[in-house]
């Protein structure tokens, strides 16, 4: 399967991981990377996601529902 065309006059996808499991956040960030995307992450808490789109929008994100600080619906709710 191939990726999401990255020529240059095509801007790369940029997703975000918010994930407290550590190792399920580098599988994430490692398939999305193979499928041409960038990442945005993997953040581990609701208030590190807050942070960082407060300066980076993503075309997309992945979302862990419980996290070790709460539900991740503060950050669905922003994006």
């Amino acid at each position: 399967m191939s990726g999401p065309a990255t020529g240059d006059d095509e801007r790369r996808r940029l997703i975000l991981i918010v994930e407290d499991e550590f190792f399920i956040a580098m599988d994430l960030k490692a398939a999305l990377i193979r499928g041409g995307f960038g990442v945005l992450g993997p953040v581990s808490s609701v208030q590190g996601a807050v942070d960082l789109l407060q300066n980076k929008r993503p075309d997309a994100a992945v979302l862990d529902v419980n996290l070790g600080d709460g539900k991740v619906t503060p950050v669905a709710v922003l994006l």
